[in-house]
């Protein structure tokens, strides 16, 4: 997976650590992708904060929580594709 299999759209947010992206995949469905800088979470020493984010987004499953579908990296980024609302 890739960001090359979305479609952007538009920019929902900018933060610190990246951006957040509204998309669009393969299957139609828009999605927001949240786009980290790899050398800002090490910069600023994240990188077990930005692991258990990922891990909690992943398998805490309740109606209140955002739905993580997909995670990936690139070589400058670390991407979490979550349920647009």
């Amino acid at each position: 997976m890739s960001i090359s299999d979305f479609k952007i759209h538009k920019v929902l947010g900018r933060g610190s650590f990246g951006k957040v992206l509204l998309v669009e995949y393969k299957d139609n469905k828009l999605y927001a992708m949240k786009c980290l800088k790899k050398d800002m979470i090490i910069e600023r020493k994240n990188l077990e904060r930005t692991k258990a984010e990922k891990d909690i987004m992943l398998f805490a499953k309740h109606k209140c929580l955002v739905r993580l579908n997909f995670v990936f990296q690139t070589k400058d980024q670390v991407i979490f594709v979550m349920d647009y609302m």
